[in-house]
């Protein structure tokens, strides 16, 4: 799986949870329950994951979750659990029993019960039910994918900016035979000049034949600045293969490029 797959799953997660948020009738609410667990959460091994190691992060949230089923445990506002792990894991476990084992519909006599409070109607207690168990749990499931999605990215990013970099280096391999030439040629062009093959060198003797001494100068010039300026060209771009500052420039710009397309 990768991010993209990820922030597919996040959406369909949030069209799912936010369907709690305008049914009041129990029985649908309680129905839209039993299919968000049965038709979607225990099919997909990533969310599994995610909610086995909560439940292992808190181990007692079986009996929390049972004894608020019973209404036997009137310590358990939402303000007394200790931090939102423990809290997450009790209402995933809670929603989960209702899902599996717990024999009554009564998610809106929970709400109001969770809240110390007696029951007035059941669009209010479902309303209550929704703020202090589905979206606890909906907003842990969440944060633990989008972190799991983040450190996707990061990973995809840095594979993809290391091929795209070794792919544009490898390139710099080609300059290897007209570097060598350019070295050889701007040798010769200072340096034995009886050999009979020194091109470069007859070059500047074939200046030497011209009759305008500032054409004769200028041409000169204008072969020695050829060769060397091309030496020098095929250096910097056979140094993306080991020049730190060049190599970390097409870096960020790669790491843009990812940006943009992803």
């Amino acid at each position: 799986m990768n991010s993209k797959d990820i922030q597919i799953l996040r959406n369909k997660l949030q069209k799912r949870f936010d369907k709690f948020k305008t049914i009041d009738d129990e029985r649908l609410y309680h129905n839209a329950l039993i299919q968000l667990f049965n038709d979607f959460i225990k099919d997909n091994t990533f969310i599994i994951e995610i909610l086995n190691d909560l439940t292992t992060r808190f181990s007692g949230s079986n009996k929390i979750a049972t004894d608020i089923y019973n209404s036997s445990d009137t310590s358990k506002k939402s303000s007394n659990f200790r931090n939102e792990i423990e809290h997450a894991a009790t209402a995933y476990q809670l929603l989960f029993n209702f899902c599996t084992h717990y024999p009554d519909i009564k998610e809106a006599r929970l709400g109001y019960y969770f809240r110390l409070k007696s029951f007035v109607e059941e669009k209010e207690g479902l309303s209550f039910f929704t703020s202090d168990f589905i979206q606890p749990f909906h907003q842990y499931l969440d944060e633990q994918l989008e972190t799991k999605q983040q450190q996707l990215r990061i990973k995809e990013k840095s594979e993809w900016v290391k091929k795209e970099l070794s792919k544009w280096q490898n390139k710099a391999y080609w300059l290897l035979i007209p570097i060598l030439l350019l070295i050889i040629s701007n040798f010769l062009l200072y340096f034995f000049h009886d050999f009979p093959y020194n091109l470069p060198y007859k070059l500047i003797l074939w200046s030497d034949t011209l009759k305008s001494d500032t054409l004769k100068n200028y041409t000169a010039n204008s072969i020695y600045v050829i060769f060397v300026s091309s030496l020098i060209t095929c250096f910097v771009l056979f140094g993306k293969k080991f020049i730190p500052f060049i190599i970390a420039n097409k870096r960020k710009l790669l790491e843009q490029d990812w940006e943009d397309k992803n």
